[in-house]
């Protein structure tokens, strides 16, 4: 596979800002933030005055923030013909 020659900075910042715009979209679930989801699913989990032992809130999140984070390295790999270091996901994922 041939490297692309744009900048490895160039590269890292493109791919952390399409990275951030996905993240963004995920967590406004229909127009309502994160936060305002996490507390739907606190509420549905409470029964009159009985609370649940557990909590589940979908997992699906969790999931797609791995999906959106592995598109962003293998976009890394495609362009640069390596993969990405530890140090590199840090810096662009925080």
């Amino acid at each position: 596979m041939e490297p692309n020659h744009e900048s490895h900075e160039k590269i890292m910042h493109d791919i952390e800002k399409t990275t951030e715009k996905n993240i963004l979209n995920l967590i406004s679930n229909e127009g309502k933030p994160l936060a305002n989801y996490i507390e739907t699913k606190i509420v549905e989990n409470v029964i009159g005055e009985e609370k649940k032992d557990e909590i589940k809130i979908d997992s699906s999140i969790g999931d797609l923030l791995i999906k959106i984070m592995s598109e962003g390295a293998d976009e890394f790999q495609r362009k640069t013909g390596k993969q990405m270091t530890y140090a590199e996901m840090r810096e662009m994922y925080g």
